[in-house]
């Protein structure tokens, strides 16, 4: 299924002030959770690689891993990446080798 805003926007509709919301690290996932931030009380963008109980698994859906992404956030051990501030994110922008990229293509 193609994720598109009108998809985020809708999620984000039902949610609450004070919800906490979970996302996989995948490609699009900062674009996901900038898109839900303002609706919640915080995203966290957890890094499967470092979830290894997800990582491993092996039975893998879209939902076991959710149900486990949220066992493991709300017991306090699921590790986020750290998701860039507006700041971080204009400076990034105007320095192609603070992500580690030439902007000559692939690296």
């Amino acid at each position: 299924m193609e994720i598109t805003h009108k998809h985020i926007d809708a999620f984000a509709a039902k949610l609450y002030p004070d919800d906490e919301v979970v996302v996989e690290a995948t490609g699009n996932a900062m674009a996901v959770a900038e898109r839900l931030r303002p609706h919640v009380a915080r995203v966290i963008v957890a890094n499967a690689r470092d979830v290894h109980v997800i990582a491993h698994a092996k039975i893998k859906t879209d939902k076991i891993d959710a149900a486990v992404l949220a066992r493991l956030h709300a017991a306090g051990f699921l590790p986020g990446v750290r998701i860039p501030d507006d700041r971080t994110k204009a400076l990034r922008r105007q320095s192609p080798g603070a992500t580690g990229s030439s902007g000559n293509g692939p690296g």
